[in-house]
C-alpha cells in the first residue's frame, strides 16, 4: 500500500490557564437521567431516565423537540454517526431505534431481560446490546433482528453490567462481576476472556483497539491485552474505582473513585502522571475530543463540574456552586470540544455549558464552514497538496477520479474531528498519468468537487 501523509493543521490553541463556561440552557426530565448523548455534528442532544422518556433537545436554543415514551427507565442512549437515528435500552426489556429528527419508532425489539447498554456498531449496520440475562447480542441496526448471540459467564446469572465498542465499531467489550469478554462483532467469535476479582464498573478499548482498560470497586485500573486478556499494567485507587477511560490518542488513563480523587496514568507505564481532588465522590468522566481536557462530575454533597489540563493536571474550572445540578452521573463534551453537557439524578435535569472565548485567537481556532480548497501547485508534477476544513465532527471520505467517473484512488476514509486538514498527493507513488482529474470530499451529505492537472 502506498504512503499518504495526512497533516492536521493547528486544531486548538493550547489550553489556558483559566477557561471559563456559562450555563446556557436547562432541559427538565420528571425523574433521575441516566443517559446522555450528542450527535455528530453537535445540533441535538438526547437524553433519557427514569421518567420513561427518551428526549431531543435543541442545542442552539435548549427546546425540547420531541419525547419518546418507554415502559420502563431507558438506561442507555447512542446516536448513529451521521445523525440519523437513535438508539435507546430500557428496563422494560426493549430496545427501539428512533428517528432523530421526529423521534418516530423505527422498530422495537423485545428481550428476556434488562436492556443496560446499546450501541451502535459495524458502521452503524448493527447495534450491540447487553442485557441482564448474561447475554450480549449483535442486532441488525435496520429492523432489530438478531444476527447472534454470546453467553457473558454460562455458571452465572451474572448479566454484563458494562459494554463498549471499538474505535473501528468491529470490536465489544463487557464487563461483569467475574469476567471481562472481547468479541469480534465481524466473525461472531468471542476474542479474549479474562476473570475478574471484583464487579467491572467499566472497560473501554485504547485508540488501536490493542488494549483494553478496565475500573472496578476493589480500586484498581487494570490494562490488558485486548485479544489475551494478559495484564500489562495495574494502577490503584482506595475505595471503588467509577471509570477509567483512555485519551483520544490512547497516551493517558484517566480514572476517578470513591476517594474523591481525579488520577492520570501514563497507559505505557503506568505510572502516575497527577492527581486533582473533588470535595466528594467522583462519578463522571470525560476527556475533551482533543484530549486536552478532561471534564469531571462529583457525588450529592458536592455536585460540581471540574475541568482539568490533561498535561499537568492544573485546574482550569469549576461550575459554580448549585448550577450543574445534584449529582453529575453523566458528563460528555460537544464535538467541537467547546461545549459540556451534564445529566444529574436528584435534579432531574441536563445542563448545556458553553465555552466563553478567553481572547480573539481563541475564537479564531475551529473552521465555521465546509471548505475544499484547489490544489497547489495546479498543474503539478511530482507532487500537490489538497487542503480541506469541516466546522463539525464528521466520517469524511476524499477520493480521486478520472473523466469518466471512475474512482481511482481513495485517499481518506474515516471519522475525522473539526480542523483544517492537509494531503499530499505524489505522482511518483501513485498510478496516475498526464490529464485532468477530479477530486471529490464528501462530508456526511455534503460533497464537494474540484479539478486537478497532471503534467508527466
Amino acid at each position: 500500500m502506498k504512503k499518504i501523509t495526512i497533516f492536521v493543521l493547528a486544531l486548538l490553541c493550547s489550553i489556558r490557564a483559566q477557561e471559563n463556561y456559562t450555563l446556557f440552557w436547562t432541559g427538565n426530565h420528571s425523574g433521575y437521567v441516566r443517559t446522555i448523548a450528542i450527535s455528530s455534528n453537535g445540533a441535538k442532544v438526547f437524553s433519557g431516565g427514569d421518567d420513561k422518556t427518551v428526549k431531543a433537545w435543541n442545542t442552539s436554543n435548549g427546546s425540547l423537540l420531541w419525547t419518546s415514551p418507554f415502559d420502563g427507565r431507558v438506561n442507555w442512549i447512542d446516536v448513529s454517526s451521521d445523525g440519523t437515528r437513535v438508539v435507546a435500552a430500557s428496563s422494560d426489556k426493549t430496545v427501539k431505534m428512533l428517528n432523530a429528527e421526529t423521534g418516530a419508532q423505527l422498530w422495537i425489539m423485545t428481550d428476556v431481560d434488562v436492556v443496560i447498554a446499546a450501541l451502535f456498531c459495524s458502521f452503524d449496520t448493527g447495534v450491540m446490546i447487553a442485557d441482564e440475562d448474561n447475554l450480549v447480542k449483535c442486532l441488525n441496526a435496520t429492523n432489530g433482528n438478531v444476527v447472534w448471540s454470546g453467553i457473558h459467564d454460562s455458571n452465572f446469572n451474572t448479566g454484563a453490567n458494562f459494554l463498549s465498542i471499538s474505535g473501528n465499531g468491529n470490536f465489544a467489550v463487557s464487563g461483569s462481576d467475574r469476567f471481562i469478554k472481547v468479541w469480534n462483532i465481524t466473525t461472531q467469535l468471542q476474542v479474549m476472556i479474562a476473570s475478574t476479582a471484583s464487579n467491572i464498573s467499566t472497560v473501554y478499548f485504547n485508540n488501536d483497539w490493542s488494549k483494553i482498560v478496565s475500573a472496578d470497586w476493589s480500586g484498581n485500573v487494570r490494562i490488558r491485552n485486548a485479544t489475551t486478556g494478559v495484564p500489562i499494567q495495574s494502577m490503584v485507587h482506595t475505595g471503588i474505582v467509577n471509570a477509567a477511560k483512555y485519551s483520544p490518542d490512547g497516551s493517558v488513563i484517566a480514572s476517578i473513585g470513591s476517594d474523591r480523587n481525579v488520577k492520570l496514568w501514563n497507559a505505557v507505564t503506568g505510572q502516575q502522571v497527577w492527581i486533582g481532588n473533588h470535595n466528594d465522590e467522583v462519578v463522571s468522566l470525560a476527556f475533551s475530543p482533543d484530549g486536552n481536557r478532561i471534564a469531571t462530575g462529583s457525588g450529592s454533597t458536592e455536585s460540581l463540574i471540574r475541568v482539568w489540563n490533561t498535561s499537568n493536571g492544573n485546574l482550569i474550572w469549576t461550575s459554580p456552586a448549585g448550577q450543574a445540578g445534584q449529582t453529575v452521573s453523566r458528563i460528555i463534551f460537544s464535538p467541537d470540544g467547546n461545549k459540556i453537557i451534564n445529566a444529574n439524578h436528584q435534579s432531574n435535569s441536563i445542563k448545556y455549558w458553553t465555552k466563553v472565548p478567553t481572547n480573539i485567537n481563541e475564537q479564531k481556532t475551529l473552521p465555521t464552514e465546509f471548505t475544499l480548497l484547489q490544489n497547489y501547485p495546479n498543474p503539478f508534477n511530482p507532487e500537490t497538496t489538497i487542503k480541506f476544513s469541516i466546522p463539525n465532527s464528521q466520517h469524511v471520505i476524499l477520493k480521486v477520479y478520472d473523466l469518466l467517473g471512475r474512482e481511482l484512488i481513495s485517499l481518506i476514509n474515516e471519522y475525522k474531528m473539526p480542523g483544517k486538514y492537509s494531503v499530499k498527493l505524489s505522482s511518483n507513488d501513485l498510478p496516475l498519468s498526464s490529464g485532468i482529474y477530479i477530486y471529490t470530499l464528501t462530508v456526511g451529505e455534503l460533497n464537494q468537487s474540484r479539478k486537478m492537472v497532471l503534467l508527466k
